[in-house]
């Protein structure tokens, strides 16, 4: 009601005088979108890709006036403003996490309505989220069975997609067997992994791999390939808009099985266990580049800690951060042996915010005399259900797996209110992780509350 009011005379010039007119100006939009390595116009049939069809929110930065539109097709070509500072956001209609074949534009721009003038404003949208696509080479068409490739980028269905061959698995709005279609994906780490079974013995593998540093317009074309000395080789070409570089993955898994009519060379070494995931051959240096957190090859100090990471994309060196509302403690664990142990330390400078979390394990303490709090996430029964119960992983979500999505962002911004810590306290969180081959790794994680 309040836009109706505000806009029943957007379409009339302005008058020099009255009260009426007085502190207003006039402004219109001229809005188009690039992006995707095509220019998109107002003509085209896509609806993402069609300005007409994309949203729009207009905010007064000094409070006030609010203008949204479904459609910017159904705005005025001119509208009438109180003078000030505003913020348009223009968006396409669909906005999805992920999902095949949906580019997603969109565009914050700033603008000033000045009195008695009329502005006019040109705004180009360009692309949000990220492109994936795949190519196969004739040796992996040839030499597996099967194949399924999953890329997510965050822990519910709605963030995964998947391209496979296996023909029962495709027809959901995020499964294809078209290995041409491209996935798009709202900017966030991307975990891309492939399984795969092998023709000539039913051998199967798997791999996975991390992109942490994604960007709005990235393009990432990943190539995949299979050794036809029984390895399952993968090339990852990741082409940057702004930083480009070409990375090599090769992916361990395939026993050496000898292909009909090839002769192994000796000097090539073989893979270890399927189950272990690592490569022993030295000519190829160790698997993934360092960034993706894979064996460095030669360093004598590599696998000290099982290749064991933890990757905040908010936060990437893990360094103390200030509480704030709707913070993003969006964790990614990399335990390429699988987790066998998985525990928390929790120490605070506050002993009612420790004691809350004592009453959360099978193991309560009397507050005054607090040090830590130790947290089993998998063995202690309290732990796990109170713990699932604020929104952490636990049991089976954690046991076993070499991948695991682990958010704090519900627990952290309790500490202040629920937790009772006052401001300029410190709270810790220790992570402790122990794989199935016996290595452990610590991360703590340190929260303060500002003043």
């Amino acid at each position: 009601m309040a836009s109706a009011v505000l806009l029943s005379g957007c379409n009339k010039p302005l008058m020099q005088g009255g009260d009426s007119a007085k502190g207003k100006g006039e402004v219109s939009f001229d809005i188009t979108a690039s992006g995707d390595y095509v220019t998109i116009t107002k003509a085209a049939a896509d609806d993402n890709a069609n300005v007409n069809e994309f949203t729009i929110d207009i905010v007064n930065k000094a409070g006030g006036e609010t203008v949204s539109y479904d459609r910017f097709g159904d705005m005025p070509h001119v509208m009438e403003l109180p003078s000030g500072q505003y913020t348009l956001t223009a968006m396409s209609p669909n906005v999805l996490p992920a999902a095949f074949d949906l580019p997603v534009y969109g565009k914050v721009h700033d603008f000033t309505v000045r009195i008695g003038e009329v502005t006019s404003e040109k705004i180009e949208c360009t692309l949000q989220n990220m492109k994936i696509t795949f190519s196969l080479s004739q040796a992996f068409r040839t030499e597996l069975e099967s194949y399924t490739i999953s890329v997510s980028n965050g822990n519910f269905a709605s963030n995964t997609l998947q391209w496979t061959n296996v023909a029962a698995s495709a027809g959901s709005e995020r499964i294809t067997d078209d290995i041409n279609k491209a996935g798009y994906f709202s900017v966030a780490p991307l975990t891309i992994r492939v399984d795969a079974k092998r023709a000539i013995d039913d051998s199967e593998a798997y791999h996975e791999i991390k992109i942490t540093d994604g960007k709005a317009q990235d393009h990432f074309k990943v190539s995949l390939d299979a050794k036809v000395t029984g390895n399952a080789g993968f090339t990852l070409d990741i082409d940057y808009s702004v930083n480009d570089r070409d990375q090599d993955v090769y992916i361990p898994g395939f026993g050496e099985t000898p292909v009909p009519g090839e002769d192994q060379d000796p000097d090539q070494g073989g893979t270890t266990d399927p189950d272990q995931g690592g490569t022993t051959d030295p000519d190829q240096g160790g698997t993934t580049g360092p960034d993706q957190g894979g064996d460095s090859g030669d360093d004598p100090g590599a696998g000290t800690d099982g290749g064991m990471e933890l990757l905040w994309p908010a936060n990437p060196s893990l360094g103390q951060v200030d509480i704030v509302d709707g913070m993003s403690v969006e964790l990614t664990l990399n335990v390429p042996e699988g987790i066998k142990e998985f525990t928390i330390d929790v120490t605070s400078d506050t002993q009612m915010f420790l004691y809350l979390v004592s009453l959360m394990t099978s193991t309560p303490q009397n507050m005054g005399s607090i040090e830590s709090v130790h947290i089993d996430l998998i063995n202690d029964a309290t732990s796990v259900t109170a713990m699932k119960d604020v929104g952490l992983k636990t049991g089976n979500e954690l046991k076993n797996q070499t991948t695991v999505g682990f958010s704090l962002s519900s627990l952290i911004p309790m500490i202040p209110s629920a937790g009772q810590a006052g401001p300029n306290t410190n709270h810790t969180f220790k992570l402790n992780v122990t794989d199935n081959a016996g290595n452990s790794k610590s991360w703590p994680l340190t929260f303060h509350v500002p003043a």
